[in-house]
């Protein structure tokens, strides 16, 4: 779930990449969608994903 600053709202993250999981669901990253088409933004400048 999302905070979404524009509708106020929380969204359920709709999206997520299959190159990488957690617990066999997708990571979301920057610029993937949540509910609506909100646009996710990551909030911290640096981030890693090893395989």
């Amino acid at each position: 779930m999302v905070s979404c600053p524009l509708c106020k709202g929380i969204l359920p993250i709709a999206e997520g990449t299959a190159t990488y999981s957690v617990e066999g669901i997708g990571v979301a990253l920057d610029g993937m969608k949540a509910a609506r088409g909100a646009a996710l933004i990551a909030s911290g400048s640096k981030g890693a994903a090893n395989r």
